[in-house]
């Protein structure tokens, strides 16, 4: 079992200003959690490798724009977590994870109005088998 596990979740209503990113990558390693999720980021593709460099560790994203939506999930500095697969929604709502940190377990970090959501355990069940079948994304209607 692992020792002294910490999760941060943060909405951070975007992140493309420089000095905004800067304050919350530098607020987030003072909180030495291990996985952090972030919503809303406001990230780009484009962008993608200079929010890594500044972070200095890895991170997996879902791309809105830049100025909605977007989703990441941040690990700590030599945090030992390999990750196996990941599900990436392409309007940037939510990405999920499944890692090996000493054990098997699966992340998903989401942003989303409830009401975007007709049944939210059909959802999951959905995220959950996209997971184990490495679909990259499935369409709810």
């Amino acid at each position: 079992m692992l020792d002294d596990f910490k999760l941060l979740s943060l909405i951070v209503r975007g992140l493309s200003n420089f000095k905004k990113r800067r304050a919350m990558f530098t607020w987030c390693r003072n909180q030495k959690a291990n996985i952090i999720f972030l919503q809303e980021t406001h990230s780009t593709a484009d962008k993608e490798k200079q929010w890594k460099a500044e972070w200095g560790a890895p991170i997996e994203f879902a791309h809105g724009s830049s100025s909605a939506r977007g989703a990441a999930i941040l690990l700590c500095n030599g945090f030992d977590c390999k990750i196996k697969r990941k599900i990436v929604d392409p309007m940037g709502r939510y990405i999920g994870i499944e890692a090996e940190i000493k054990m098997k377990i699966t992340f998903c970090s989401m942003f989303t109005r409830l009401t975007t959501i007709v049944n939210p355990q059909s959802f999951m069940n959905i995220l959950s088998m996209s997971l184990k079948r490495k679909i990259k994304y499935t369409k709810i209607e």
